[in-house]
């Protein structure tokens, strides 16, 4: 804001920047409601193209009276739209190709559990894999096996699965499956509300399904997985991570790469963001080239 008024000097420049930028935001704000209203609410299309004809029509002439405004400083909201615009792109792109190289790497879960990969040596203890895709092996994980030639007694897949909603319901966030011996994947549901906490995720989990509701249960019952009748006091966290580093490759020019290396770098930390227990979390990963 500082900056602004030292390069604009003038309240008139700086509400000429403004009346663009919220004029542009307006119309965004319709079109966003448009397609929430055809594809989630369901309206039919006529009402729709009324509403955005109408609305969109009255909005866009309060557009373009402030597009004259653009040299007396409504540029300054261009420049900022185009810069926020390219980073978001650069990223997506770069993230695109960053996540379909760490797939290659991770290769299925499925093909993992049932391959001689996972006819290794089996030592005690309970580990803990956060992983994001559930379809994949944990980067990790596949690295320690490979590396080490043994697998942990117990092991623990855990994805946080995001819905649309402030708060997933208690009684239905977490779903369980045995995948091979001892090692079990794990999904819960979390809204945009909800923490991240893995451990926490772990405990409910070991809580709901890790020991026979009634007397009686069978050994196949839904509400019980015998596989999670472990201490989650004891776990160990093992997550994985993936680091970038700039290469030759002409998959995108080197000041996009160097923006993506800049973003992957500045990213929250993981082991914060999911509440791993520093003292018993191990990080392990790989390295590719952009």
């Amino acid at each position: 804001m500082v900056t602004l008024v030292l390069v604009f000097r003038r309240s008139e420049a700086l509400a000429a920047a403004y009346g663009l930028a919220v004029t542009a935001t307006i119309l965004l704000v319709l079109a966003l409601y448009l397609l929430y209203a055809r594809r989630i609410l369901r309206r039919p299309l006529w009402q729709v193209v009324a509403l955005a004809a109408v609305v969109g029509g009255l909005e866009l002439l309060l557009l373009a009276a402030n597009i004259v405004k653009i040299p007396a400083g409504g540029w300054i909201s261009l420049v900022i739209a185009a810069a926020l615009t390219t980073i978001m792109l650069v990223w997506h792109r770069g993230a695109r190709i960053l996540f379909g190289r760490r797939r290659e790497l991770e290769g299925p879960l499925e093909q993992f559990v049932a391959g001689p990969d996972c006819a290794v040596r089996r030592v005690p203890g309970l580990v803990v894999y956060p992983h994001g895709d559930p379809t994949t092996v944990p980067l990790a994980l596949r690295t320690g096996v490979e590396m080490n030639r043994v697998l942990h007694e117990h092991v623990v897949i855990v994805t946080m699965k995001h819905i649309g909603v402030p708060h997933a319901h208690h009684d239905d966030r977490v779903h369980a499956r045995e995948i091979g011996p001892g090692i079990v994947q794990v999904t819960y549901l979390v809204g945009f509300h909800d923490s991240q906490d893995v451990p926490s995720a772990l405990r409910t989990a070991v809580a709901l399904l890790g020991h026979p509701h009634e007397a009686d249960c069978p050994d196949d019952c839904r509400r019980h997985l015998p596989a999670l009748a472990v201490d989650a006091d004891e776990a160990m966290y093992v997550l994985s991570v993936f680091r970038i580093e700039a290469g030759q490759e002409p998959v995108m020019p080197r000041w996009q790469k160097r923006l993506v290396r800049l973003l992957e770098k500045g990213s929250a930390n993981r082991t914060q963001v999911l509440h791993l227990p520093p003292p018993r979390t191990v990080v392990m990963g790989a390295e590719t080239v952009l």
